[in-house]
């Protein structure tokens, strides 16, 4: 039987939706998230824009320390911002806006920039609608940096860790966990234990026991002993639901 493929990669729909909405917030045609990395400047989500990254070195055009949004009417005379590389997504913009994503340490390490090629201020309002949509973008992708530092630290585990939806779909799998299952955790999520089961024992073993959990709400611990290059081993098998998530969570320890 073949092995599952991986499902495609999903848009970034929630940073999509806040460089819309400052788009619209502002009356612009053109908005990016412009984030610093190694070696380069990401737009990292864009609308109207199709430039995805400018190479370094550049300096950024957000000022060091700034915390407020900054409105260039008509960046012609503003020679700091006329030349700047990132104008060259929108190739005759006039009017440049950002907003700096400052994290809780106060550290500036991107922009949410909104572009037109009308010459003209911002309103009061489109400012704090720029500043308000610039925080939540940086609440998110500080959030997302500490779920990706908690996950590095789930993975140093050696126990094996699943989370399953109500209809059976992975919705993680930790390394030891895929590689207990035979694949790597890429061609895990995303996919349910009924495909998974057609092709892995393995996978086929936990389906009646997270379906027990789901039924039941209450935890379940499953003792088997499983093959191994030793020979064999013992595997123990703790199942509980996650309450408020609708998920449950497997954790496999080898005796």
């Amino acid at each position: 039987m073949s092995v599952p493929t991986p499902p495609p990669e999903p848009a970034d729909h929630e940073l999509d939706a806040v460089v819309a909405h400052a788009a619209l917030a502002c009356e612009a045609p053109a908005a990016a998230l412009a984030l610093e990395e190694p070696g380069r400047l990401v737009l990292r989500a864009r609308h109207g824009v199709q430039l995805q990254e400018l190479p370094a070195p550049l300096t950024p055009p957000w000022p060091a320390g700034v915390t407020e949004p900054i409105c260039a009417e008509d960046v012609r005379h503003v020679p700091e911002l006329a030349d700047h590389p990132l104008l060259a997504c929108w190739p005759g913009a006039r009017l440049f806006a950002l907003a700096p994503l400052v994290d809780r340490q106060g550290s500036t390490h991107g922009a949410l920039v909104v572009l037109d090629r009308r010459s003209r201020p911002l309103l009061a309002a489109q400012r704090d609608s720029l500043r308000f949509l610039a925080g939540h973008a940086a609440a998110l992708l500080e959030l997302r940096r500490k779920l990706r530092s908690f996950i590095r630290l789930v993975e140093a585990l050696p126990e094996r860790l699943y989370a399953f939806d109500r209809r059976g779909r992975c919705l993680y799998a930790s390394l030891a966990g895929a590689r207990a299952l035979g694949l790597p955790p890429s061609q895990l999520i995303g996919h349910s234990l009924d495909e998974l089961a057609a092709w892995n024992l393995a996978a086929a073993r936990l389906r009646p026991l997270v379906e027990r959990v789901f039924e039941t709400g209450r935890p379940t611990i499953h003792r088997e002993v499983a093959p191994s290059e030793a020979g064999v081993k013992a595997v123990e098998l703790h199942v509980l639901l996650v309450p408020g998530v609708d998920a449950v969570v497997v954790q496999g320890r080898e005796d």
